[in-house]
């Protein structure tokens, strides 16, 4: 009975280690622009669980993924995927790019990226200001800055 136990622990063991060594990733590796680049969709991701804005009137605080931010959350993890995919990946890119007849270098789509998510993360601060006509004290949040740093890293990169 023992040696069965032993031998099954033994197979998930090296399923593990398996599983880890192909999600394994040394930052170190990474240049000088990549790591700015990391760094910026780390930031950006932190950002989306900050708070964007509150309203001291009745004590409600919103952040990316509230209704009064237009859901852009959602859109912001999609597009750091994406980033992630590309800074990641070396074999499954070029396989996409392939498949999908996709001409865009990685360069390209990661400064389109970090500038559109500079414009939505705008959009949503100016849309956010713009309910000073319905709530006269509103503040904006950390989450906003974080994310517009984070969204310029990401193009500086």
């Amino acid at each position: 009975m023992d040696y069965i136990t032993n031998s099954k622990n033994r197979k998930l063991k090296n399923k593990i280690h398996t599983l880890l060594a192909r999600l394994s990733f040394n930052f170190l590796h990474l240049s000088g622009s990549l790591r700015i680049i990391s760094i910026g969709i780390v930031l950006s991701l932190f950002s989306l669980f900050l708070n964007w804005f509150s309203i001291t009137d009745n004590t409600f605080s919103g952040n990316a993924f509230s209704i009064h931010a237009g859901y852009i959350g959602y859109i912001i993890i999609i597009v750091n995927a994406v980033l992630c995919f590309l800074l990641l990946s070396n074999t499954g890119k070029e396989k996409l790019k392939t498949k999908a007849h996709l001409t865009f270098s990685d360069h390209t789509v990661i400064i389109a990226s970090g500038i559109a998510l500079f414009l939505l993360t705008f959009v949503v601060f100016n849309s956010i200001r713009g309910f000073v006509l319905f709530y006269q004290n509103i503040v904006t949040g950390d989450g906003i800055i974080f994310q517009c740093i984070g969204s310029i890293f990401i193009s500086i990169g």
